[in-house]
């Protein structure tokens, strides 16, 4: 005992190691020493019966024996370990014919096409590693005939190596087995006895018997294991107490929230989805104008809620970090503009306006995730609105460096400052009594800074009890390039000749002039002379008297809609006749085109349209399949529309020289982007027409304003702005829009300001279009 207690387990185990090594090493040693042995013989033996051949063979090679050559080869391949024998003469020839075919390799070799001839069979035989070659001159008085090539195999060889290694190994295992059976008898009680009694303590302490330990009565590795086991008892039994209480409270708060979440999808979802199915029938039904605009916008608010429903249910995925961004182009007025209408009928119900402002030097497009941006805006400005019981509620965007700001102040209960970060916590309110009163699950802002993070921005809350708050996120939405970040292609690209390659019948349902005005040069353009109706009336009048075979359909329309002259065209025509009918709308909240081709539309264009977007629908819309005789004439080219008489504004020349000296009222590069760089001409004929159309909708604006008309003032300011952004003319554009804001909110507080803002920015347009008229 006293031996094998003084030699530890690793200078056993070591010794051990070192054995099967020095074992293995001495096989390996013996076995290439006997394989170098082996292949030294062949090649002796080879070189010996080349030497042979090449004695023999001289006085049939001088006098071309053939017969006796052969036979030599035959006898020579007798040996098993000689693969091929070829005999040459000086000049290279083959004297030798014979191949053994019953040698597998020659056999390949042949399938290969090493070719018939001997010779060049022994070249490619020498390629393979397991033959080699022997080359004996024939010599005959001092004078060289040709030479015998012998190609002899080493496989012999490495045979003999393999068994001698087989043997060798076999002795080795049975001398280390004997090796081992011994050191088992010696070291069986210092290492399995004390390795199971471990066991047994083990097993005990996963009981929960913590009162038992192990006796230490070793110095060596098996006695610091014991040490290490009774210290690692004591331990576990201190904190297993605790461990258990944290694993308790843990799958309790993970029950309790996936109970809540499970039951909030249910409450939840069950209401919302009868809300969305019964104003889905309701916007099916026969509405009036203004029963319609309340409807969609409850049926809007309806799938924004939703999808903001889906997209705390997967916070779990925030919390993994699994959700990933999707990065395209997208226009931040429309986001704030969008955002806005899902607010404004319930801050109207409490009073309180909406107001947005847009700083200048925002791009009007950039590159970011669009959905994630809206979520986190979506959520700023319902918490506002619900916070908010008089005054406003503002939002703002303004340029912070090298990226966007966005802020949602309101007037509201405000929040305590020490309280500011706690908000961003999830399931977290201000305090308990801010639940009972307003509602809600607290994961709003929690998701909100979660989304900003991946976008690579900070969130932040200032304000005060009684005194409003202003919640604020910074991201990185670099601007847009417009030539290289649509989706569409570019104006370059567009094929000018597109008329004459792919004819179609195309009808522009628009009521507002200067739209119908951009569409149709839009189509000429491209070398297309369109047809325009002014409503959903004459639109399904033209529809079935025309033969078309594209239409763009403006969706609000006075008289009758573009959803419902949709669903009245499809109902009376079948569907081999139907023309290809596109929305075209300024409404661009996400879901809306899923909406519109629900409704029965085939696509979606929102507003203000590009002449890309239109080049791609045209490429996309095949012609109709039915008879010429019966879709009228052959639809006129651009070239034969200017021969027309100008009996209507459309039909105008564009005066290719026709160029603005000053641009200040037009954002150049959204111009460029809906127009093309050569848009100039195009906008001198535009901007005339814009001019007496707004004079005229400017007037109709402050009637509705002085007559509290909020109705006729959101559609009045609507087309305003249709035709404003159709010409990149932003700032009327912007301008219009808070003013249908306002429309919609029911509040004219404010609009003269905005009103007195377009009018100087018309009476700059009128001083654009008598210089260049003039000019």
């Amino acid at each position: 005992m006293p031996i094998t207690r003084s030699v530890g387990v690793r200078s056993f185990l070591l010794l051990a190691a070192l054995l099967v090594v020095v074992m293995a090493s001495a096989v390996a040693f013996i076995g290439a020493r006997n394989y170098d042995h082996e292949t030294d013989l062949l090649g002796e033996r080879s070189a010996s019966q080349a030497r042979f051949l090449a004695s023999v063979s001289a006085e049939a090679i001088f006098f071309r024996d053939f017969l006796t050559l052969e036979t030599l080869v035959r006898n020579a391949i007798e040996d098993p370990s000689t693969v091929h024998v070829v005999f040459t003469d000086n000049d290279g020839t083959t004297m030798t014919r014979f191949i053994d075919r019953d040698d597998q390799r020659i056999v390949d070799m042949l399938d290969a096409g090493a070719g018939p001839d001997s010779n060049t069979l022994a070249d490619a035989l020498v390629v393979d590693a397991d033959v080699r070659e022997v080359v004996q001159p024939v010599v005959s008085q001092g004078a060289q005939l040709g030479e015998v090539r012998v190609l002899y195999s080493i496989e012999p060889a490495r045979e003999n190596a393999r068994r001698f290694v087989r043997d060798a190994s076999v002795a080795a295992g049975i001398v280390l087995a004997l090796v081992l059976i011994a050191t088992t008898v010696i070291f069986r009680r210092k290492i399995r006895h004390p390795l199971r009694d471990l066991t047994h303590k083990t097993q005990a302490l996963a009981a929960g018997e913590f009162h038992e330990g192990i006796g230490v009565d070793r110095r060596d590795e098996i006695g610091v294991l014991q040490s290490a086991f009774n210290e690692m008892a004591r331990e576990l039994q201190g904190t297993l107490v605790g461990l258990e209480r944290a694993r308790d409270d843990a799958e309790r708060a993970d029950r309790v929230k996936s109970d809540f979440l499970a039951n909030m999808s249910h409450e939840i979802r069950t209401p919302l989805n009868a809300l969305l199915g019964l104003s889905e029938l309701l916007l099916d039904s026969n509405l009036t104008a203004d029963q319609r605009e309340l409807v969609t916008t409850m049926h809007r608010s309806g799938e924004a809620l939703l999808e903001m429903l889906n997209e705390i249910l997967d916070y779990s995925k925030l919390e993994n970090n699994r959700l990933e961004l999707d990065v395209e182009p997208f226009d931040v007025r429309e986001l704030v503009d969008s955002t806005t209408d899902l607010f404004v009928a319930a801050a109207r119900e409490k009073g309180v306006s909406v107001e947005t402002d847009v700083a200048a030097d925002v791009p009007r497009v950039v590159l970011g995730d669009e959905g994630r941006t809206r979520q986190v805006l979506v959520n700023l400005v319902g918490n506002a609105v619900k916070f908010t019981d008089r005054g406003s509620v503002r939002i703002s965007v303004e340029t912070a460096g090298d990226r966007l700001r966005f802020v949602v102040t309101d007037t509201g209960i405000g929040l305590d400052p020490d309280q500011a970060d706690s908000l961003f916590e999830p399931f977290r309110q201000a305090d308990s009594t801010t639940t009972r009163q307003f509602g809600g699950t607290g994961l709003g802002l929690a998701i909100s800074q979660r989304l900003v993070e991946m976008m690579d921005g900070e969130i932040r809350a200032t304000g005060a009890i009684g005194d409003g708050a202003s919640f604020s996120f910074d991201v990185a939405l670099p601007a847009a390039n417009t030539a290289t970040d649509r989706t569409a292609p570019s104006v370059a690209e567009i094929d000018r000749g597109l008329a004459r390659r792919h004819p179609i019948r195309v009808l522009v349902a628009e009521d507002n002039t200067v739209n119908q005005l951009v569409a149709t040069r839009m189509f000429a353009r491209l070398g297309y002379s369109v047809d325009v109706a002014a409503d959903g009336v004459e639109a399904i009048d033209m529809v079935l008297a025309g033969g078309y075979d594209l239409v763009l359909m403006d969706v609000q329309m006075p008289r009758l809609d573009g959803v419902q002259a949709t669903q009245r065209i499809k109902s009376l025509l079948p569907a081999e006749q139907c023309p290809r009918i596109v929305a075209c709308t300024a409404h661009a909240l996400e879901g809306d085109r899923e909406r519109y081709l629900t409704a029965g539309l085939d696509d979606y264009l929102s507003k203000p349209i590009e002449l890309a977007r239109v080049a791609a629908i045209i490429e996309s819309t095949p012609p109709l399949a039915i008879a010429v005789d019966s879709r009228g004439p052959t639809p006129p080219t651009i070239n034969d529309e200017l021969d027309r008489p100008m009996d209507d504004i459309a039909s105008l020349p564009i005066d290719d020289r026709a160029e603005i000296d000053d641009c200040s009222v037009i954002d150049r590069e959204e111009l460029v982007r809906l127009l093309g760089e050569d848009a100039e001409p195009l906008l001198a004929l535009l901007l005339p027409v814009f001019q007496a159309d707004a004079v005229e909708r400017l007037a109709a604006i402050r009637l509705a304003v002085g007559g509290g008309d909020a109705e006729s003032l959101r559609l009045e300011a609507h087309a305003l702005k249709g035709g404003a952004r159709a010409i990149a003319i932003t700032t009327i554009g912007d301008d219009a829009a808070r003013l249908e804001a306002m429309g919609r909110a029911g509040d004219c507080a404010g609009a003269d300001d905005l009103i007195a803002s377009i009018e100087r920015e018309l009476i700059r347009v009128g001083d654009v279009v008598a210089s260049s008229t003039s000019g």
